[in-house]
Formats: C-alpha cells, sequence, structure tokens
C-alpha cells in the first residue's frame, strides 16, 4: 500500500477549532507575527501596524461508499465480522489514507514557489538536498520537523550513489521500514508514492522578459512571443547581476544571494506581445517589515526557469512542518442508523466518520466513509521546497 506521510509534516493545531460547540464557517483565518523595521537613533519612528494573516478552507469533502443486498449476504459475502473487517474495512481505509496523502502532497505541489535541481532529472548526488536545506536555513525555517519526501525512483538515485550518507545508526528500528530511510541534511527523508509529475509550458520562441518596472503583489506583466505558454505549476527566476530579484532572508531582510523562485498560479498565454501571470509569493519589495525579494523586477529583466521546455517531471520535497496546515472537520452522526460513529485519530487529529444504514426498499445495506479536510498556506514561502526529478 502507499504509505501516508504527509500528514505528520502539516501543522494540525488548528483542528481545536472544529471541536469547538459553534460553528466557526468554511474559512479559518489565521493571524500572521507581527514583523518590524529597525530605527536608527533615539528619536521614535512608529511604524503603522499592518497585521498579516492567512486563510485555512474547508473544502475538500471525500468518502467511500459501497453496498450489499440481502441475496448477496447470503450467498456470497465474507460471513464473519472479522473477514468483512478485513476484506471490506481494513481496504476501503488504506484508499481514505492514500487519497488524503494525495491530496496533501498535490497541495505542496501547488503552493511552494521554492524549487532546487534539474525538472525532468533524478538527482544523483547530495548538493540538491543541501541546497533544499539551505534555502530552509535562509528563510529561517524552524531546525526541526523537516521531512524530505521524494519517489522511489529518486530515492533509488541517491542511496546507489551514496549508500554510507544513510546510516540510520540509533535509528535502526525504523529504518528501512514504511519508506523511511533515516534522518539527512537536516530532515527525515520518507519515500512516497503520491508525488505529482509536472510539464512545463512552451515558449514560441525568443526571451521572456518583465515588461514595467516597480511591479509587486500576486501578478507580474512580462513580454515575450505571441503563443508563450505559461502553466500553473511553473517555476521561474527574474534576472542576472544587477538586475537579479533575490530572495531575502526574513529576520534580516539582507539578500541571502540566491535569485528569488516564483511560481506561476494559473494558465496564461502572451497574446500581444504580453501576459499578467497569477504568481506566488506576493512580491513585496525593500521598505516593508514583509520584504521578501533585494529590489523590485526592473524592466526588461530576463524571466528564466521551468519555462519553455515541456519538460515533464515529478517533485519531490523538503517542508518544515509550519509551511501547511491541515484540519480534520468533525461531521455529524446519527444515532438512528444501524451504525454511525466518528473517530478521530490521535496522531493526526482527523476525523473519519463510518456510516452504516439500511434501505428497506431495496433491501440493501449501505456503508460510507467520510472526511472532510481544510488546507491552507502558514510559511510555504520559508519552510518549504520542492525537489526537481523525473519519476
Amino acid at each position: 500500500t502507499n504509505t501516508a506521510h504527509f500528514p505528520q509534516f502539516f501543522n494540525r493545531e488548528y483542528n481545536k477549532e472544529y471541536q469547538r460547540e459553534f460553528p466557526i464557517g468554511d474559512t479559518l483565518r489565521v493571524k500572521l507575527p507581527h514583523r518590524f523595521t529597525i530605527r536608527e537613533g533615539l528619536t521614535a519612528v512608529p511604524l503603522a501596524l499592518d497585521r498579516q494573516s492567512t486563510t485555512i478552507t474547508v473544502q475538500q469533502p471525500f468518502g467511500i461508499d459501497f453496498d450489499w443486498d440481502s441475496a448477496e449476504k447470503a450467498l456470497d459475502m465474507e460471513r464473519s465480522e472479522d473477514e468483512i473487517r478485513r476484506e471490506l474495512i481494513k481496504p476501503a481505509m488504506e484508499k481514505m489514507k492514500t487519497e488524503l496523502d494525495s491530496r496533501l502532497a498535490q497541495w505542496v505541489y501547488l503552493h511552494t514557489n521554492n524549487v532546487v535541481g534539474t525538472h525532468g532529472t533524478n538527482p544523483t548526488g547530495m548538493t540538491v538536498y543541501h541546497d533544499a536545506r539551505a534555502i530552509l536555513n535562509e528563510n529561517a525555517a524552524r531546525n526541526e520537523d523537516r521531512g524530505t519526501l521524494i519517489s522511489s525512483a529518486m530515492m533509488s538515485s541517491i542511496v546507489t550513489n551514496n549508500l554510507t550518507v544513510f546510516n540510520p545508526q540509533n535509528e535502526l528500528a525504523r529504518a528501512w521500514k514504511d519508506g523511511y530511510y533515516g534522518r539527512v541534511a537536516g530532515a527525515d527523508w520518507y519515500e512516497s508514492q503520491n508525488l505529482f509529475t509536472h510539464t512545463s509550458g512552451s515558449l514560441a520562441g525568443g526571451a521572456v522578459t518583465i515588461s514595467g518596472a516597480g511591479q509587486s503583489g500576486t501578478s507580474l506583466t512580462v513580454a515575450g512571443t505571441n503563443g508563450d505558454t505559461f502553466l500553473a505549476g511553473d517555476h521561474f527566476t527574474v534576472g542576472t547581476g544587477a538586475t537579479a530579484v533575490n530572495n531575502v532572508n526574513p529576520d534580516n531582510l539582507r539578500s541571502t544571494g540566491r535569485l528569488k523562485n516564483i511560481k506561476v498560479m494559473a494558465n496564461a498565454t502572451i497574446a500581444a506581445g504580453v501576459a499578467t501571470l497569477t504568481i506566488r509569493p506576493s512580491i513585496v519589495g525593500p521598505g516593508s517589515p514583509y520584504q521578501n525579494v533585494s529590489q523590485l523586477p526592473p524592466n526588461a529583466a530576463v524571466v528564466t526557469g521551468t519555462l519553455g521546455n515541456s519538460v515533464a517531471g515529478k517533485f519531490g520535497c523538503t517542508i518544515a512542518q509550519d509551511s501547511f496546515a491541515l484540519v480534520g472537520v468533525p461531521l455529524e452522526t446519527y444515532p438512528d442508523s444501524v451504525i454511525c460513529s466518528q473517530k478521530r485519530d490521535p496522531a493526526s487529529g482527523l476525523a473519519i466518520r463510518l456510516w452504516q444504514a439500511s434501505d428497506i426498499t431495496g433491501s440493501r445495506k449501505i456503508t460510507r466513509f467520510d472526511m472532510m479536510i481544510g488546507l491552507g498556506d502558514l510559511y510555504s514561502d520559508q519552510g518549504a521546497v520542492l525537489i526537481a526529478g523525473l519519476r
């Protein structure tokens, strides 16, 4: 079965908000800590408070349903409760677990702007993985509770070429079991079968450049050749040398010397020479305590990255636990049913409802499993890095 590793690297502390006696709605607003700038000298320069926030949106109910009629039960089905649990309930729960993990993997793929490695090529050396660690450190991400989740093919490439790196030592009880490979480059390493493949957009020819200086926020206008296509999930950087738009450390607001990775969030095609891209993260320039780039993109600066090569490749990731939020919302139970109960997993805090009821008209028994989850971004710009690979 596909082992679920993503839930442990999502922040789940906001589950408690959905255990209150009163409903809070489908969107939970989460306040982020204030950031401040330093003044020089003794004269106070009061800074207007600009409290940033993010949201966790509950928008993903999903489940599994099956039923049987009286004839099937009498002639074909398992007889004992143990057999039903083994042959029906357990496979259904495994499928639910895989579905949850897959949805979290997709969220990470779609909502992570930092990326290392070469799209369409599995890394064979540790440099790429140490680069991912460096980006998290440069972004002041928490050192503990980091996970590296990569495909079996990516794991095969790195273990084959760097076998001695993966010596779990005191973790032998867990090592090599359930896809766990030990702690390397500041993170716990796992294999995941639920990662997503991205095929990048295509360029008709010529360079793509910034169209208009001083752009900030969640959109960016670029110039290029008519027909140039950008796909949601593409990554790019802006400029070189004096035009370079570098990442900055969120605490000291100094350039890390590393180009800022920017992600395309919606498909776009250049027409009449330009296109406006929806991007993440929101670009914030110098002068703000929330600054995340060394300078705003200069006009005519060259845009480069995974754009334009139409290459397919799978993304692994290294993530810190505060990058993304996950909540599991309990659903109503109905005491007049044959079975209607809800269990909350103590490890993940997520609730699953089992509901069985009879259909008197069709002489059938219907069984359903239900989950409802919500996802949100907390510090994905600082705490998550995609690792480019092939498969």
